[in-house]
């Protein structure tokens, strides 16, 4: 069921929801501002714009949260940017208010690594599948010494981890990967798979 709620002015709102003895509630963000943010192991820039004609937002009100706490803020300068700096945590959430009242949120991740590494890439035979498809999926991989050399990695067997898009464990496959030729494998998604992002994980000499 779609509801309307219609064009509303800048801020946040709580919407509430019944239906007989049942109740639910959700927040409703209004803003014709974004922020668009590049996050590093250490310190986040954020950029604020207009949604329309893409102009600078100086003077939007940032905070910096890992979901929990408040871990630092501070506010947009006149080219509508802001560097925060701070630990950065896997997942973080951006929380703004620009001039006008309009409330914004935008979500971050980081990952911490390094070039000189074991990099690994896993792709599948399709983009999209149905409940009952079989996936076919290939593995290769480099060893960076520096960003321009590089050598095959090691051959070794590894651990192909599916998850559901609720996040449960639906099958693991073995998978061989050789120096030079990679691996591959394949699954069989259930008759009632769940709908939604699946992901895949990949362990490979204890990482």
């Amino acid at each position: 069921i779609y509801i309307p709620l219609g064009q509303q002015e800048p801020g946040l709102y709580l919407v509430e929801a019944m239906v007989g003895g049942y109740r639910a509630t959700t927040v409703v963000f209004v803003s014709d501002t974004v922020a668009l943010s590049k996050v590093s192991g250490k310190e986040l820039l954020v950029w604020t714009a207009g949604k329309k004609q893409g102009e600078a937002k100086p003077g939007s009100e940032i905070l910096w949260t890992d979901g929990l706490d408040v871990m630092t803020r501070g506010v947009t300068d006149d080219s509508g940017t802001l560097q925060l700096q701070h630990i950065s945590p896997e997942r973080s959430y951006i929380l703004g208010k620009d001039a006008e009242g309009g409330v914004f949120v935008s979500e971050n991740f980081f990952y911490e690594s390094e070039i000189y590494n074991t990099r690994l890439y896993i792709f599948t035979d399709r983009p999209l599948y149905r409940a009952g498809d079989r996936v076919d999926v290939k593995v290769i991989g480099r060893e960076f010494h520096d960003p321009l050399h590089s050598s095959p990695i090691v051959s070794a067997p590894a651990k192909l981890s599916v998850l559901d898009a609720n996040g449960s464990l639906l099958q693991t496959v073995n998978v061989t990967l050789d120096a030079r030729n990679g691996g591959q494998g394949s699954f069989r998604l259930p008759e009632n798979a769940v709908a939604g992002g699946y992901e895949l994980r990949l362990a490979y000499r204890n990482q």
